[in-house]
């Protein structure tokens, strides 16, 4: 019965939107993730003169590098650009500030703005653009620098 559901699972994610499902009885608990690539170049920096050379630095990987996610805060409707055809608001390496948008979530016909809680660098996007997301699951992932100001 296990490798059945397993595999049904497994089929489920890979055949839909769906990044992260779990399963959870009295014998058996499964959560699985499917990583979603996102076509951006790694490695963009921003000017200097917003976040400084030093911050870059440790950003690149350092002892002081640090990662946080970013969740949903409610369900809805995932978006990488304010409206259809623009280009998305963040891509993978880019530099954010904390309080910078970086996607819109629609819910109830309403548009909610996610926004970086932490200054840093953009090293995931967990999500396809479309995707029904729910409260909670991860959207993006930035790499910040301790407590420092970035």
């Amino acid at each position: 019965m296990i490798p059945e559901l397993v595999d049904s699972l497994l089929r489920a994610v890979r055949d839909s939107s769906v990044s992260e499902i779990e399963y959870e009885s009295d014998k058996v608990k499964l959560r699985i993730l499917r990583e979603v690539r996102c076509k951006a170049e790694a490695g963009v920096r921003p000017p200097t003169s917003v976040f400084g050379e030093q911050a870059l630095e440790k950003l690149a990987g350092g002892p002081e590098a640090d990662r946080v996610s970013v969740h949903a805060p409610m369900h809805g409707t995932f978006y990488r650009s304010s409206s259809p055809g623009e280009p998305p608001m963040v891509e993978v390496g880019q530099m954010v500030q904390a309080g910078q948008q970086l996607a819109l979530l629609e819910a109830m016909k309403m548009l909610h703005a996610v926004e970086a809680e932490h200054e840093g660098r953009v090293v995931q996007i967990f999500v396809e653009n479309g995707t029904f997301v729910e409260p909670g699951m991860s959207l993006f992932e930035l790499e910040t620098v301790g407590n420092e100001s970035v």
